[in-house]
């Protein structure tokens, strides 16, 4: 399967799964993290590349949430990990 312009969330621990497109990526967040709240879990780290991950609107987000933001380095999209 191959995802172009979008956002994949993963949690690591249960490997689930959640996407979205591109337009979407706050509403995306807010939900991947009521459903996983729904099974006891919440969020302490994202990482992605240096597309909307680097927005002003994510990164208060996780400030207000106080969640950890990385990035992969320029190039480094392979350090993403099952995403």
């Amino acid at each position: 399967m191959q995802y172009a312009g979008g956002t994949i969330f993963v949690d690591h621990c249960s490997k689930f799964m959640f996407t979205l497109g591109a337009g979407e990526t706050l509403t995306a967040k807010q939900a991947f993290e009521s459903t996983l709240k729904s099974f006891g879990f919440s969020v302490s780290n994202y990482h992605g590349d240096n597309g909307i991950f680097t927005s002003q609107a994510f990164k208060d987000d996780c400030h207000i949430k106080q969640q950890k933001n990385t990035l992969s380095g320029a190039g480094a999209h392979h350090l993403n990990g099952v995403a």
